[in-house]
């Protein structure tokens, strides 16, 4: 047998599925990768989301439909780096704290 992990002896040869980098949708990666069918990249994120290879963003977008919501997704990798680059920038921006007069000591 071949030390590839990608393949099998018997059976459907594994889809590789690409991930988008940023929030994306189920739609959105439907598009990406076009010759995989939708319930095995729905597969591909539920088992994302329970490693912590995938976070759930906590918007929905409003598909207008009835049924499924549309989820945002993340590569948690990417979602950690974007909050850290948004906690520096709060930092950066941030008022500093006013300075309240103290009693000077006499001399």
């Amino acid at each position: 047998m071949s030390k590839n992990t990608n393949s099998r002896p018997v059976g459907r040869p594994v889809s590789v599925v690409k991930f988008p980098t940023g929030t994306f949708t189920v739609e959105a990666l439907k598009i990406k990768n076009p010759d995989v069918c939708k319930l095995t990249l729905r597969k591909n994120v539920k088992s994302g989301l329970a490693s912590g290879k995938l976070v759930k963003v906590a918007k929905t977008l409003a598909t207008g439909k009835a049924g499924r919501p549309s989820y945002q997704f993340s590569l948690a990798s990417t979602y950690n780096a974007r909050l850290a680059n948004l906690a520096k920038a709060n930092v950066k921006n941030a008022a500093p704290a006013p300075v309240t007069p103290t009693e000077s000591a006499p001399a």
